[in-house]
């Protein structure tokens, strides 16, 4: 009786853990749309604050084209534990432009890494390798 309570109390710390873990994860990467446009803004075709890129797209366009980011991650399988090449997110970015429509293409570079980081950044985190996952002679 004694193990069979031990190993029930076990299970329920491990899985309030898990709980906790997943829920910490969830609350620190919320979307925020406000972010993501003054990402675009600011770093527009990757000048940076000082040279921002020229942008012509709307409001309405630039947050189409992040949620197209955001849609085709979200499709990718996730990577967690897994370190083979092509799974890290310069690998998404790369796998993403390659597949995109013409008018994607036609808006600030900022729109994707922008969007990987602050429209979807919980789709984003689930789809890269984890260091604590990866073998120690690799890297993210």
């Amino acid at each position: 009786m004694r193990i069979l309570r031990m190993t029930v109390s076990l299970g329920v710390a491990a899985a309030l853990v898990v709980a906790v873990v997943a829920t910490a994860v969830v609350v620190t990467h919320r979307p925020s749309e406000r972010a993501y446009l003054r990402y675009v803004h600011t770093y527009g075709d990757f000048g940076g604050p000082d040279d921002p890129g020229v942008t012509f797209a709307t409001r309405r366009e630039l947050l189409a084209g992040g949620a197209r980011a955001c849609s085709w991650v979200r499709d990718q399988p996730p990577a967690l534990w897994r370190d083979e090449p092509g799974l890290r997110v310069n690998d998404l970015y790369s796998r993403y432009r390659r597949e995109t429509f013409g008018g994607d293409r036609a808006l600030p570079a900022a729109v994707l890494p922008g969007a990987f980081a602050y429209l979807c950044p919980l789709s984003t985190y689930l789809r890269r390798p984890h260091l604590a996952f990866l073998r120690d002679d690799e890297g993210d």
